[in-house]
């Protein structure tokens, strides 16, 4: 990094072979009222002249005298700037907008767009700003102001601890409010802001799913070419990855005192930019078009090259004895198994679901340990801690080597519960682990597993095959059983194996630190309260039956939208109607990215809630301990994912079912009918706020009063 110092007045060039496009201009804190001719002198840098877009880092929120003189500078003596955004720590209440788009007219005037940047602070807040509370609801009132005036609006948000589990709901609002939100470490903040912030190996983990699956494939293209290059070199770093000179980086000045009180400075680095403002929008549509294809090319590749290996080592195995496998005797003794199924995409239902397995093969088969094949190993390690169980659980990345290194060490392959559906990239690995067990002598066990849905023939085709391949079948419901794949094979029914798992918790005492204070904030001041848990997921177009294609995904969004606002108006409805004071507390069973976080669709139902519905959500990453502690509190639930309807079973809640699949009743459908409860079930694209009061009524009548806190 190449400087420029100024001392005196003197000005003294370092000639640089580079020419800036982007500029950092920092104003320190208490800087006197000559900062803009001081600066003036330093804007005159020969490597300046060519900057493009700029930000000026202001030490406050307010926009001083000299905010506004330096900035007038600054386009003053950097003619081909066409873009400038103030960022500021916040925004003050009131915000002065009239200055701000007196500013923004100036800015014009002089050919260049002036936008606006807020820094979030720890105490940001989606879900409070939405109830007018916390920091960001100045920020927000602000943002308002300035987008209602014609100007664009950033908000920096730094990756620290305090908002790691808080990025759904500030994205979310951002998106919906028409404002650029950036994610951003706080090494790279302007002024030190968040400095000393350390986030722990979960957090770490949260933030790159953060990254991977909402920032570069859900958002991918909405986002310009500039911010996904900077996503990627983030996380890049995240990864550990080392410094590099990554792609889309651009020569960038930065100007100002390098130390707290020391005269300012010049100095270059090549790194990338946050892009423009413009937030989310559509790219073209034959670009984003192209994307598709590319992304959905490579997919179909993989599948294909998977698939042959699967194939080739299933036609080894399946020559010699074609048909059904034969059973596996009772009793017969499998002391180390290789586990899998759908991991890596896992939440605290499959984690449940594998502990449920694994105690069912311990005492069917003796089984003292357990290597567990993943698509995230690192994911799966922190859900599998959460057990507490007699057998030894080992994670391994679900690749071909993995696979080919681990079948000579166990005793069997157990799928372990979950769903052999419809996901290509998953099954012809699972056809090429069982096939490589087959050949070598060793059973397949499916274990507590759901059968379909197959839209694919091949994907059928492939689930049939692993069904003949078994030696035992256990599967969870009746309507499994029913599945083509099954034609023939007079598979066990039994129940999910998540019960089994929770069952075994009498005292749910193995949960976190972070547990223990959102159990402790959420249960606050209820006493006398009826306390309703909710727990729902956003839903993807597949899910929807009866749809033509090109029309699936907007209808999928309507019917999710329409669901939303129904339940929000029956929790409104209920809470005024109940006999009692109602607190309604939201609860994640995946909080990730990576199978759709919970925690958007806790943000759109209170988009939709009325003021003074007594409305909490748990922004956390909860442990299976925790969510069972929580529940034991609760009066009713209202769970949507399959594995909140069986943890608030198994904790002995009512319930009431929420289906998701639109257009053809599912897993949730059949859990409760097998269970004689099938009253307290609507599918998403049927249910009613009507429908809902009535059930919460008649299930708060029939437990009678408040449970004592």
């Amino acid at each position: 990094m190449l400087g420029l110092r100024s001392d005196k007045g003197k000005r003294a060039f370092t000639a640089d072979p580079n020419a800036a496009t982007h500029l950092q201009l920092k104003v320190p804190v208490g800087e006197a009222l000559d900062a803009p001719r001081r600066y003036e002198d330093l804007l005159g840098d020969p490597r300046l002249q060519t900057v493009e877009t700029a930000e000026v880092v202001l030490p406050g929120p307010g926009l001083t005298p000299v905010v506004q003189d330096t900035l007038r500078a600054l386009l003053r003596s950097i003619p081909r700037a066409r873009a400038v955004e103030l960022v500021a720590p916040g925004a003050p209440a009131p915000y002065p907008v009239d200055a701000a788009l007196d500013l923004t007219r100036q800015a014009a005037e002089r050919g260049a767009t002036l936008g606006f940047g807020f820094v979030l602070d720890a105490e940001a807040d989606g879900f409070d700003a939405l109830a007018g509370a916390g920091s960001l609801a100045a920020v927000l009132a602000a943002s308002r102001s300035l987008k209602a005036g014609g100007a664009a609006v950033r908000w920096w948000v730094p990756v620290r601890p305090e908002l790691v589990y808080r990025l759904e709901g500030i994205f979310s609002l951002a998106a919906d409010e028409g404002v650029d939100a950036v994610l951003v470490p706080v090494w790279c903040l302007p002024n030190g802001a968040g400095a000393g912030a350390e986030l722990s190996p979960d957090h770490l983990l949260f933030v790159r799913d953060f990254l991977a699956y909402r920032l570069l494939e859900e958002d991918r293209y909405q986002t310009s070419a500039e911010r996904l290059a900077y996503y990627e070199w983030l996380k890049d770093a995240i990864d550990g990855a080392g410094p590099r000179r990554p792609a889309g980086a651009r020569p960038v000045a930065t100007l100002g005192p390098r130390s707290e009180g020391g005269a300012p400075e010049v100095a270059l680095e090549n790194r990338p930019t946050l892009g423009d403002m413009s937030g989310l929008a559509p790219k073209e549509g034959r670009q984003g078009a192209l994307d598709k294809l590319k992304a959905q090319a490579l997919d179909v590749g993989g599948v294909v090259l998977d698939g042959d290996r699967a194939l080739l080592k299933w036609a080894r195995a399946m020559a010699p004895k074609p048909g059904r496998a034969q059973a596996i005797p009772q009793g017969a003794q499998l002391p180390v198994v290789l586990v899998i199924g759908a991991y890596g995409g896992d939440h605290i239902g499959d984690a449940a679901i594998l502990g449920g397995v694994l105690l069912r093969v311990h005492r069917k088969h003796g089984t003292k340990k357990a290597i567990l094949m993943s698509q995230r190993p690192e994911h799966t390690r922190r859900l599998a801690k959460m057990l507490v169980l007699p057998v030894e659980i080992t994670v391994e990345l679900y690749e071909h080597g993995p696979i080919k290194a681990a079948v000579p060490q166990v005793d069997a392959v157990v799928y372990a519960g979950g769903p052999m559906m419809d996901l290509p990239k998953q099954l012809v690995r699972h056809l090429y682990a069982a096939s490589l067990a087959q050949t070598m002598k060793k059973p397949l066990l499916l274990e507590g597993i759901g059968a379909g849905p197959f839209k694919r023939k091949p994907s059928e085709w492939i689930g049939r095959q692993l069904s003949l391949m078994a030696g035992s079948i256990v599967l969870r419901t009746q309507a499994d059983a029913e599945n083509a794949v099954m034609r023939g094979l007079d598979p066990q029914v039994g129940r999910d194996p998540a019960f089994d798992y929770l069952e075994s918790r009498k005292d749910p005492n193995r949960y976190s630190a972070d547990d223990a204070a959102w159990i402790e904030r959420l249960l606050a001041d209820t006493a006398g309260k009826r306390l309703v848990a909710i727990n729902l997921r956003p839903i993807r177009e597949m899910f929807t039956e009866g749809v033509e294609a090109a029309k699936r995904a907007e209808y999928t969004r309507q019917v999710e939208d329409r669901f939303e606002a129904q339940l929000a108006e029956g929790m409104a409805r209920y809470a005024a109607e109940s006999d009692v004071p109602v607190c309604f507390i939201y609860v994640c069973m995946n909080s990730i990215q990576f199978g759709s976080s919970d925690l958007r669709s806790a943000y759109r139902v209170q988009r939709h809630l009325p003021q003074g519905v007594e409305y909490r959500v748990w922004e956390g990453d909860p442990t299976i301990d925790g969510v069972l502690a929580l529940l034991r509190k609760m009066d009713l639930v209202i769970a949507m994912r399959f594995h909140a309807n069986i943890f608030a079973i198994s904790q002995g809640c009512p319930v009431v079912g929420i289906d998701y699949r639109p257009g053809k009743r599912d897993k949730v459908d059949a859990l409760h009918r097998d269970r004689g409860t099938i009253e307290n079930v609507s599918r998403i694209d049927e249910m009613t706020s009507g429908w809902l009061v009535e059930r919460l009524h008649a299930l708060a009548r029939a437990a009678g009063g408040v449970k004592a806190r």
